[in-house]
């Protein structure tokens, strides 16, 4: 019999004394601090639930007392416990009360660490996911300016924790020791950035680093000067001019050629931001110390004042903390979720999918991604309790890849010798390098005559083109934050000749790509949906059995064939792969077909003009 058995006997005997009318040894007060240590306990399953019908017991007597005063208002509040209302009447007095100041009540230690535990969590997966996708923005600068301040940041960093006085210099934009055009040397950088924001020491050495790289670009080192004496010693030296020139040579050799000084107030500016959009990220981090956990906030929790009574009933219906002793199945936004402990470690199931999370593990790997059709769910674990977030981004993820869509609708429609694959070319160039490029460059290679290749390329070549140039469109246009975008646009436009109103249609189409404006509806099980004709979406979820759609008084189907990959077909034209995007051309339209998980959501965008 461990200790902890000992006490949920030692309450089970204080609650019948109790319940008997005699005073346990210890007095009354004794029964709640006993209660409220054990409510806080790392109790295996059986024995919490022995423990839970204990203090069931308990609650049906504080509710009795309560009925008790609400029948008898005029009792004396400070007559002798005679009687079992007044016994439970001082008992309630020494219960937790409300904060006056935040109006929550203190909680058992575990509890509140754990809530504030889960969601620094999530915010810590939401910081490694935002540098990510800050990385790739950078990385579509020209000469990778922040991404080579923020790599010396890091080394200095480094430096610093091992003591080593000499300071990294901005290295130059062609550096072949740099790689930072390597998606795997990003991530790993973001990733390295992500855990110094997380840890307060290396954020302060890191912080310290980049504002050294701001107010000191070109650090000297420690012999420059020594340096400096021995080339003009040199310059005097009696000997031949052959012999001087070698010298001369030797010891430039061992002292680093100076830097553009145009280049100081660039760097510079670009340490600052940043420095400022890490602080800004650091800026919404939730706190670390614990605090008071809100009022029914969290499923089968073993405090009264805590638990919530359905799991639909939370405040944020994409968030459910869960206390995992106190039950074993829930259902929550549509999934059936069910777990167990197996050894040291929690199983759970969301539908089909499992998990198997080992609470020993450090944090970054106890959060786990499942995939419920049509689902994305995030599940974080701290002790005991758990935490599921329904991840909202898919919803988003889903509107911008429709935006992506209809800018590749725009880019295949062979109007005018595809004038609009045409200007995106040309633009993407005009983003990259300025205006300055339409004068010098070529635009032999982006006439009407050059379109011929495009006529001649199979669906499928002509979407990964097309797709490949909306993305690189887009993450320029994202990088400059969309500034200046529609003046460069019309100047490439007036160059080639293209028609405005191409123009404008292409502007339209990349501002929905880069910054949203289309809205997927969510998919549900439909047999025969109709696609509208407005440029909106249908979405259904498909299985292991065909979705077809209706659309123009023809229905295209989504299938899988032999190799098992989702097919569309539609009469009259070739079957094509669906992966993510998709755009099939018509004679009079483009129809876009989106997959995410289980959803696939079918739309259309209507040309102008026939073709």
């Amino acid at each position: 019999m461990n200790a902890w058995q000992e006490l949920v006997d030692l309450f089970d005997y204080k609650l019948g004394d109790l319940e008997a009318g005699r005073t346990p040894k210890g007095g009354r007060h004794s029964v709640a601090e006993l209660r409220e240590e054990l409510l806080s306990a790392p109790l295996d399953p059986n024995l919490h639930r022995r423990l839970m019908k204990v203090d069931r017991r308990y609650r049906a007597m504080l509710r009795e007392k309560r009925e008790g005063a609400l029948a008898e208002p005029g009792a004396a509040p400070h007559q002798a416990p005679t009687s079992l209302a007044s016994i439970l009447n001082d008992l309630a007095a020494v219960q937790p009360r409300p904060s006056a100041w935040s109006g929550e009540a203190p909680l058992g230690k575990a509890e509140s660490e754990a809530w504030t535990d889960l969601h620094r969590q999530e915010w810590e997966a939401g910081l490694r996911r935002a540098l990510q996708e800050q990385g790739k923005v950078w990385q579509e600068e020209r000469g990778h300016l922040s991404l080579r301040v923020l790599y010396t940041a890091l080394e200095n960093a480094e430096r610093a924790g091992r003591a080593v006085r000499e300071w990294m210099h901005v290295p130059g934009a062609y550096d072949r020791l740099l790689s930072l055009h390597d998606a795997e040397v990003l991530q790993r950088m973001m990733l390295t950035v992500a855990d110094a924001l997380v840890s307060e020491t290396a954020w302060r050495r890191l912080r310290a680093a980049l504002s050294q790289v701001r107010e000191e670009p070109f650090p000297r080192k420690e012999n420059e000067g020594v340096m400096q004496a021995l080339l003009e010693a040199a310059q005097g030296e009696n000997v031949s001019p052959l012999a001087r020139q070698e010298l001369l040579e030797a010891l430039r050799s061992q002292y680093r050629a100076p830097r553009d000084p145009l280049e100081r107030a660039a760097i510079r500016d670009a340490a600052q931001a940043v420095l400022s959009l890490l602080d800004a990220l650091l800026a919404d981090a939730p706190t670390t110390a614990p605090g008071a956990v809100p009022e029914g906030s969290i499923l089968y929790s073993a405090s009264p004042r805590t638990a919530l009574a359905s799991p639909d009933g939370a405040k944020d219906p994409h968030r459910l903390v869960i206390f995992l002793p106190g039950g074993t199945e829930t259902r929550w936004q549509g999934m059936h979720a069910r777990w167990q402990q197996i050894g040291g470690h929690w199983q759970l199931l969301l539908d089909r999918e499992v998990a198997l999370i080992r609470p020993k593990l450090p944090a970054a790997e106890r959060m786990v991604v499942m995939h419920p059709e049509p689902h994305r769910v995030e599940v974080y674990l701290s002790g005991s309790y758990l935490m599921l977030v329904l991840d909202r981004r898919m919803d988003e993820d889903m509107n911008m890849r429709a935006g992506l869509a209809h800018l590749i609708a725009v880019m295949m429609n062979p109007e005018d010798a595809y004038a609009a694959l045409r200007l995106s070319r040309l633009t993407a160039q005009v983003l990259r390098h300025g205006q300055g490029v339409l004068e010098d460059h070529d635009l032999e290679g982006l006439t009407p005559d050059s379109a011929d290749k495009f006529l001649l390329a199979s669906g499928e070549a002509l979407l990964a083109f097309c797709r490949k140039g909306a993305e690189t469109l887009v993450s320029r246009i994202r990088a400059r934050n969309g500034e200046n975008t529609e003046a460069d646009l019309r100047a490439a436009g007036a160059a080639l000749g293209v028609d405005p109103e191409i123009t404008s249609r292409l502007r339209h189409a990349l501002q929905l790509a880069a910054f949203g404006g289309i809205t997927v509806p969510p998919g549900e099980w439909r047999a025969l949906p109709d696609v509208p004709s407005d440029g909106n979406f249908a979405s259904a979820l498909i299985g292991e059995e065909p979705v077809s759609f209706r659309l123009e008084g023809r229905a295209m189907t989504l299938r899988k064939d032999y190799r098992g990959q989702l097919m569309a077909v539609l009469p009259g034209y070739p079957a094509q792969e669906l992966h993510d995007v998709l755009v099939l051309r018509m004679p009079t339209m483009s129809v876009l077909v989106l997959k995410q998980g289980a959803q696939v959501s079918v739309g259309t965008v209507v040309d102008p003009t026939p073709n």
